[in-house]
């Protein structure tokens, strides 16, 4: 009987390869700050229009991670993962009983495909809730471990970065620096422990395993966004997050009187940094939107239009007002403030980590102790990326 714990995989010349997988790969993956996906992709390449070895190893233990309803194959359950599948050819277990602690391909590999599909979910998620924001960020990065260095981007240069005359031979002033921040943090673990019972292996197939762990981790993710929203607006000095500026409504408009905003002050602070940036999400608490829906001046269809013969018939039109459509995001009065608005350009605006990471001790556990039980450890966090990409405004000053 062949090794339980080889696999087999095409590599990027088109050769077939057998490998021998072990628990300890996921603490050479984490030496390097990789996951397991990532350190097999660097370990054994393959063809761009191909498989990940992942992938390949997965397919090649038997693992269906989900099911193929046209042809009626459901996807691998747990019991297939712990005790071995069915060879179709002959009909007979192609895994070893167990009764050793010679590890299994599909126990090695059942971690981390749990841990991608998790992450799968937390990067980009379809819930109504989450999906706004998902726009709303600029990069996202999945790292291995809580340790973040997050990097400082700054525009330093007299005329809001205006570039400057370079003589012959000369070097030109420095207009942006990218340092790293004075301290190092950690992005908050969440920590969520699965155990399945022996009589609920046969029915708990993997996608549906993987979807209950999203769904808690969708939950927290939701709440953890909130906290990272008061750091990024109020600033954090632990973290070296500074907070965002704020200037008067009546700054923009010296007749707001007892208004909360006028028409003429919210089109002139969505345009007043136009060279910069372009505001294209808002955040407010429900109260200030209603006061932005509610503006003074504001057009509509009865104010907006005018009865033939009362005005001269000449139209225009303007080309560069560079005033946006901005979305906005509603978020509760104790995490943005009352009466205030943040704008922010989602291209420099935000930057999510995701750190998604199984104990490489949790991991070896269940491979050779064969436990039905194992712990998932994950940590999602939202940091500013430019200072400049945010502007405030506040109501009714």
């Amino acid at each position: 009987m062949a090794d339980p714990s080889s696999a087999s995989f095409v590599d990027a010349s088109g050769a077939k390869n057998e490998v021998t997988l072990r628990v300890e790969d996921y603490r050479a993956a984490a030496d390097h700050k990789l996951s397991l996906t990532q350190y097999y992709a660097q370990k054994y390449p393959t063809a761009a229009n191909s498989a990940s070895a992942l992938e390949q190893f997965a397919f090649s233990a038997g693992i269906r991670v989900k099911p193929d309803h046209r042809r009626g194959i459901p996807a691998s359950n747990l019991a297939d993962v712990m005790y071995g599948v069915m060879d179709k050819t002959s009909g007979t277990i192609v895994r070893s009983s167990g009764d050793d602690r010679q590890t299994t391909a599909g126990r090695i590999l059942f971690p981390e495909i749990m841990m991608q599909m998790v992450n799968e979910v937390l990067m980009t998620d379809k819930d109504d809730i989450l999906t706004p924001w998902e726009s709303a960020i600029a990069v996202k990065t999945s790292v291995v471990g809580p340790r973040v260095d997050q990097p400082l981007i700054n525009t330093t240069a007299p005329e809001a970065s205006a570039s400057q005359t370079v003589a012959q031979l000369a070097l030109p002033p420095v207009m942006v620096t990218i340092t790293l921040a004075e301290r190092s943090y950690t992005i908050p673990t969440k920590g969520i422990a699965l155990e399945v019972s022996d009589q609920a292996q046969q029915s708990a197939t993997i996608d549906l395993v993987a979807l209950s762990l999203a769904s808690q981790a969708r939950g927290e993710r939701i709440r953890r966004i909130e906290e990272d929203m008061v750091n990024i607006i109020s600033g954090d000095t632990d973290l070296n997050i500074a907070p965002v500026t704020f200037a008067n409504a009546s700054t923009f408009d010296a007749a707001l009187g007892a208004d909360q905003i006028t028409h003429r002050a919210f089109l002139k602070w969505l345009r007043s940094d136009y060279q910069r940036k372009t505001i294209t999400h808002i955040l407010s608490d429900i109260d200030a939107l209603i006061d932005v829906e509610n503006r003074t001046g504001k057009p509509t269809q009865y104010t907006d239009q005018t009865r033939l013969g009362e005005r001269l018939p000449v139209s225009y039109t303007v080309e560069n007002s560079n005033i946006p459509t901005p979305t906005f995001l509603i978020l509760p009065t104790e995490v943005v403030g009352a009466d205030q608005l943040v704008g922010f350009d989602r291209r420099f605006a935000m930057q999510q980590i995701t750190n998604i990471a199984a104990a490489y001790s949790a991991v070896e556990s269940f491979v050779l102790r064969r436990a039905t039980a194992m712990r998932f450890d994950y940590g999602t966090a939202v940091f500013k990326l430019m200072n400049d990409a945010f502007t405030g405004l506040t109501l009714g000053a």
